[in-house]
């Protein structure tokens, strides 16, 4: 782990990424060629994708397309790994400038007639213009979607086919971070005295999908406060949650918590009950990062600790950071102890609370962790000889 950032790329990757890239540039000619009609198919593009993009790292997706300004796109993508993502970036970092190409490290938005396209080819859906919608806001800031349509294919298989159809016209960055849940109905087409049924229920036709979604984001920005947390987290009425954590013999994340003073609960509940879709700006204006301390209670060092307990780190944070971040929240677990914070500039404040924390003496067994679900894979030591915390790895 590198000592002054979250992200980890390994030797072998950053080589694998250099090859990678020299690989791209001696076949740009080949692969363009595998475009055309005429393309005898001596170049197999999907088994030379293979074997050279995915020997950085297997999970790794891609897809070709037309660019945006360059004749063409190709789109490097975990897809649902979002821990692979600092990956993806630093493979993007290293793309080298050509007149053909264009690259990207997610999906981007479609119009609706390059999206009928891919479901027809994709679903089996010919005609998505009878396909209607109604989006709800939620209490964790995302945007819950319901869909209408006339099709008969079980509920799981279209849901399936719909969340692909909202990627397509939201891009994978937007879907990623604002979609909630994706429900089916399915309009009936039966006829009662002469007029066709259709539920009571406000829709809107698929045509104004992105138009309308584009709107809701804005209500959740118009709605969020003015200010940084540490301007306003004392005032709040924190809440208490308890939760019945399983006993094992280490945990991950924050698997052990059973007890947790909170900011708010809805945050709360965001970046715990769903953190792999957990974004920093459905609950912060000022672009804010939300990131957690965890320390062992059954470290052996920690006799060597000046803190007396929790509350006085909290307290000597918060008298470190002063406006450029706060406390938001804590928790006991059943062998970690913890506390969240929310920061403005997290270069700068991580450079603090390492610093506040070494000067306190805290156990070496104490990490930093982002809750930005692309970085659930990484964590800083509070000290430079921090040992490895345990890591799950990802589903």
């Amino acid at each position: 782990m590198f000592e002054t950032s979250f992200v980890s790329v390994t030797e072998d990757q950053k080589q694998a990424v250099k090859n990678w890239w020299t690989a791209f540039e001696e076949n740009q000619v080949k692969i363009l060629e595998s475009f055309s009609p005429d393309d005898d198919g001596a170049f197999d593009l999907p088994q030379w994708m293979q074997s050279s993009l995915q020997a950085v790292h297997a999970q790794i997706m891609w897809e070709f397309g037309p660019g945006l300004v360059k004749p063409h796109r190709l789109v490097i993508t975990p897809e649902g790994r979002r821990e692979l993502r600092p990956l993806i970036r630093a493979i993007l970092q290293e793309a080298p400038v050509l007149e053909k190409f264009e690259f990207y490290g997610h999906r981007l938005p479609e119009n609706l007639e390059m999206a009928s396209t891919m479901l027809s080819y994709r679903a089996g859906w010919q005609d998505l213009s009878e396909i209607k919608f109604k989006t709800e806001l939620n209490e964790l800031n995302q945007i819950d979607i319901t869909y209408y349509t006339p099709f008969n294919d079980p509920k799981d298989e279209q849901i399936n086919k719909l969340w692909l159809l909202t990627a397509q016209l939201l891009g994978e960055e937007i879907t990623e971070r604002w979609v909630g849940f994706v429900d089916v109905r399915v309009l009936p087409k039966g006829r009662l005295f002469g007029f066709l049924k259709r539920p009571d229920i406000e829709q809107s036709p698929i045509e104004d999908f992105r138009a309308d979604f584009d709107t809701r984001i804005a209500e959740i920005k118009a709605s969020l406060p003015d200010q940084p947390y540490s301007e306003f987290a004392e005032e709040q009425e924190w809440v208490m949650l308890e939760l019945e954590p399983e006993k094992q013999d280490d945990y991950d994340f924050k698997d052990d918590l059973f007890v947790a003073p909170f900011v708010s609960a809805p945050l709360f509940q965001a970046m715990h009950g769903q953190r792999n879709s957990f974004s920093a700006e459905r609950f912060s204006s000022k672009g804010e990062s939300f990131l957690f301390l965890k320390m062992d209670g059954a470290a052996e060092d920690l006799d060597q600790e000046i803190f007396e307990d929790r509350s006085a780190i909290e307290d000597a944070l918060n008298d470190a950071l002063k406006s450029m971040g706060c406390i938001i929240g804590g928790g006991t677990g059943l062998r970690y102890s913890y506390i969240d914070l929310a920061v403005t500039d997290l270069k700068a404040a991580v450079s603090i609370i390492r610093e506040t924390l070494q000067a306190g003496k805290l156990t070496k067994r104490s990490w930093l962790f982002l809750h930005d679900p692309d970085y659930q894979s990484e964590w800083l030591g509070v000290w430079p000889d921090s040992p490895a915390p345990f890591v799950a790895a990802p589903n």
